[in-house]
């Protein structure tokens, strides 16, 4: 079973390099679904693998030019205390109702994957519409992002969910970046977030180290990979990746 552990993260690595999400949103429903962990432990394991993994994309898509640093402290505004927010919420409730809230974790994991493969592939109906414009005005307003990124953030904290999944809709409706611009920008402020959110469930759950050591031997190659191949990869083929493989982890956690 230990070599599952690199080839899943080489594969999660991969499409998290392609497409800036995968850390969180997909390796979280592969622990609970295939190794068996329980939901705390996972979304824990989880955020500590993405804010490992993330350095690399984050490094390699800063020097492709593909980030926006003025939206990304725009959005952390917002986003880092609800992160922190939501990783206290789950400490409190790991101590105070451990059973329930791993049951509560699961299905929260698995509609909120759902919601993002929903919104990423309606990215192009969207986006020929009034409504698209309408949102990309109201967006533009500076006041607006840290409240939004705030419930966003709070979601990443309790679920280990969205660094990457919730935010890529929010830049794909509220801006007008380019997808692969969309991915470096998402996976730099994921960067910030997860390690935030890593850092506060260290203090109530333990680490697997074991586990974590051998998910990085395979994924740090897979993202460096993939972050090479979004230059030649159609934006079409990288929207679909995204929205079929968080479809399916989706239907297999609620």
């Amino acid at each position: 079973m230990d070599w599952m552990y690199s080839w899943t993260g080489l594969a999660v690595g991969l499409l998290m390099g392609l497409t800036g999400i995968g850390a969180d949103s997909i390796m979280t429903p592969l622990l609970i679904v295939v190794f068996g962990l329980p939901p705390t432990v996972a979304v824990h394991l989880s955020l500590v693998y993405a804010s490992v993994t993330k350095v690399f994309g984050a490094w390699a898509h800063t020097r492709s030019g593909n980030v926006d640093l003025p939206l990304i402290r725009r959005m952390a505004v917002g986003s880092v205390p609800g992160v922190l927010l939501g990783s206290a919420l789950v400490a409190y409730g790991a101590i105070a109702h451990p059973e329930r809230v791993q049951g509560l974790l699961r299905h929260g994991i698995g509609w909120a994957l759902l919601l993002a493969s929903v919104t990423i592939v309606s990215r192009p109906w969207w986006q020929g519409r009034v409504t698209a414009a309408w949102i990309r005005t109201q967006a533009a307003r500076w006041w607006l992002w840290p409240f939004v990124c705030f419930g966003a953030g709070m979601l990443v904290g309790v679920t280990s969910i969205g660094s990457g999944s919730m935010f890529t809709p929010l830049l794909a409706h509220g801006t007008s970046l380019p997808s692969r611009r969309i991915v470096g920008t998402v996976l730099v402020h994921a960067l910030l977030i997860t390690a935030a959110g890593a850092a506060f469930h260290s203090w109530v759950t333990p680490l697997d180290g074991r586990a974590l050591g051998l998910i990085l031997i395979g994924s740090i190659p897979g993202i460096l990979l993939g972050s090479r191949l979004t230059l030649h990869v159609p934006e079409e083929v990288l929207r679909g990746l995204v929205g079929g493989a968080l479809l399916i982890a989706g239907l297999r956690m609620v």
